[in-house]
């Protein structure tokens, strides 16, 4: 069984309109993200390039000469850059593990796509991003989260599919729900889109993804890696826990194949992924209600201290929605109440005539 460990890992996110801006704020000395109702999680790449939304270099690997160059030039960029704006750097394709440990604690949100390269290493046992799971795209992301200094990461993903992996056709909507969730689990903030999505075939599956993610953007926002999760060998699944609710996102492992080999396949038969996922630890909440991600209400089993979830999807993948009731907030009602009828019980002795 995969146990699923993500406890450390910040993963949050937030969703709005395509239209809408990024509109990201400092918070205190760590200089991490706030969340915001107008801050979108998913918009076009050609908004993002813009000054006013913060960007303050792109491709610092190769288009301002040297690294070394670069760095100089971010810095003298950066000495009369707003303290009240955040900092945007979008890291190329070129040398983007290397570029990242060298660029991304300059800055406040990092773009990059993470899915032109091949990851080189495979999972290991202390890996908290998709535990488990050998695939070249989630081992490259693997290798970004870990090379970025725990600075918010944008992901960069081609509508059409990336050249390098769809060269002969363009990418299905479930590849690239796929790809949007194998980005979500492992800690990215946001969606970078490349290309036109209103001329998409699939358009409209496009825009419910999107507004499906957007019920939960707070919740999303404030998530972090959550702990005690099982899934049956095979299963990629990754868990996030907000004050509220606990997600649990699985990927389709017959998706994406012949990733390393540049040449994706589409599964001849979208045959049904099922199995049971074991919810063994959530210290201090009580589960309440699960449903589906788009509003399918699904029944949970008990068995003992554990809560079972039989997972049954077709497609790129699925996100599962649990909302949670803290066990604090439990007790210390039943403490008012119980402290209530005390001072009435005394009171009323008080007052009883002898």
């Amino acid at each position: 069984m995969n146990q699923i460990k993500l406890t450390g890992i910040a993963t949050v996110a937030i969703i709005a309109t395509l239209t809408q801006c990024f509109q990201f704020a400092l918070a205190g000395e760590q200089n991490m993200l706030q969340s915001s109702r107008q801050s979108p999680f998913v918009m076009q790449e050609r908004n993002v390039y813009k000054k006013n939304n913060g960007m303050a270099m792109i491709c610092p690997a190769h288009k301002h000469g040297t690294p070394q160059e670069a760095m100089k030039k971010l810095n003298g960029i950066l000495k009369t850059w707003p303290k009240d704006k955040s900092v945007s750097i979008w890291v190329c394709r070129a040398n983007q593990v290397a570029t990242l440990k060298m660029f991304a604690p300059m800055g406040d949100r990092i773009i990059v796509n993470p899915f032109v390269i091949s990851g080189k290493y495979g999972p290991k046992n202390a890996n908290i991003i998709w535990p488990s799971y050998d695939h070249p795209c989630i081992n490259h992301i693997r290798e970004i989260v870990d090379a970025s200094a725990m600075k918010p990461l944008v992901a960069c993903l081609d509508v059409n599919g990336e050249p390098n992996h769809f060269k002969k056709r363009n990418a299905s909507f479930e590849e690239i729900k796929w790809m949007a969730y194998a980005a979500i689990g492992a800690g990215f903030k946001g969606i970078v889109w490349r290309g036109n999505t209103s001329a998409l075939p699939w358009a409209g599956k496009f825009r419910n993804f999107e507004s499906m993610l957007s019920q939960y953007a707070d919740e999303l926002w404030h998530s972090k890696g959550a702990n005690g999760i099982v899934a049956p060998p095979g299963q990629p699944c990754s868990a996030l826990v907000s004050e509220n609710v606990l997600f649990i996102i699985l990927l389709n492992p017959q998706y994406c194949g012949g990733w390393d080999k540049k040449t994706l396949i589409l599964p001849i038969e979208d045959k049904p992924c099922r199995g049971t996922l074991t919810i063994t630890t959530l210290p201090g909440k009580n589960i309440k209600t699960c449903k589906t991600i788009n509003n399918r209400p699904i029944q949970l089993r008990r068995e003992g201290e554990k809560v079972l979830l039989d997972f049954e999807y077709t497609g790129g993948g699925i996100c599962y929605v649990i909302q949670l009731q803290s066990k604090s907030n439990v007790k210390i009602a039943s403490s008012k109440t119980n402290y209530k009828k005390e001072v009435q019980k005394n009171t009323s002795k008080k007052e009883s005539p002898k």
